[in-house]
Parts: C-alpha cells; structure tokens; sequence
C-alpha cells in the first residue's frame, strides 16, 4: 500500500513538473514570435507605441518603453491559454540609412548608448533594473538564461 501511494505521489509530481516546462516553453515560443513580429513591423515602418499578436497557444501584448538613438527598449507581456504569464523587457537594435552606408559612425553612436545607460544608472535606477532592462533575445534563447518565473 505505501508503495502504490509513493508511485503515486510521484507521478503526479513529474507531470506537474513536465506541465510546467511546456507551459515556459509556450511562453518562450510566444516571446519569441511576438520579438520577430516587433522587428518585422518596425523594418516596415508599421510598429506603433503599442499592440497585441495572436498566436495559436496564446497572444502577446508589447509597449515601445523608450526609443533611444540605436535602440528600442520594449516590453512584452506573453500569455498563454493555459493562463500562463511572462514578463520581459527587451532591447530591438535597430540601424538608420546613413549607419549602413557609414559603418565608422555606428563605433560612435554605440559610445554614445553607453552614456545614456550610464546617465540613467546616475539618475537613480538601481543596477538591479538597468540588468533587467538589458536583457537581450540571445538570452531568452539559452545562452544565458534568466529565472523566467
């Protein structure tokens, strides 16, 4: 009889478990196709202040934050049908016309991003959310991986 209850418990746990990791996949996949739709948007000078994409396992809502010189700070919300959730605020790079054809300027303006984040970091904002803000898609994508919970 303990055994039968112990295989038991443990069943339900692993599938729990393994209900949660697809969950976070889902919302990574979302995060993901919601990032690609942003950049696609902006290459064709559709992207508004703000907006939703809907998706087969759930949608995403997104907020231009701030539009720096080289850079767009935004934030995502994913949600899934499951009522998952996830939060995250990413950078879009983005280039002008005159940075293609001048590859020497981009060294500038990235020097000049730097002074900017520098500023804000001097302006108050804790470390803790300048990091959180500079959370780049090649994270999301396992190269260095967040607590997405």
């Amino acid at each position: 009889m303990t055994i039968l209850l112990y295989s038991t418990n443990k069943y339900v746990v692993e599938k729990q478990v393994f209900n949660h990791i697809n969950e976070m996949y889902r919302l990574e996949s979302l995060l993901l196709l919601g990032f690609q739709d942003v950049e696609q948007a902006y290459e064709n000078n559709e992207l508004e202040k703000t907006g939703m994409f809907n998706y087969d396992v759930g949608y995403v809502k997104y907020t231009v934050k701030k539009d720096l010189k080289t850079r767009l700070l935004i934030s995502f919300e994913c949600y899934t049908d499951n009522k998952g959730e996830l939060f995250m605020d990413l950078y879009l790079d983005i280039k002008s016309k005159v940075e293609e054809e001048n590859p020497e300027e981009e060294v500038e303006r990235e020097g000049e991003l730097d002074s900017e984040l520098s500023d804000e970091i001097s302006d108050g904002n804790s470390s803790d959310d300048v990091e959180e803000e500079m959370t780049t898609i090649s994270e999301i994508n396992g190269e260095s991986r967040k607590n997405l919970d």
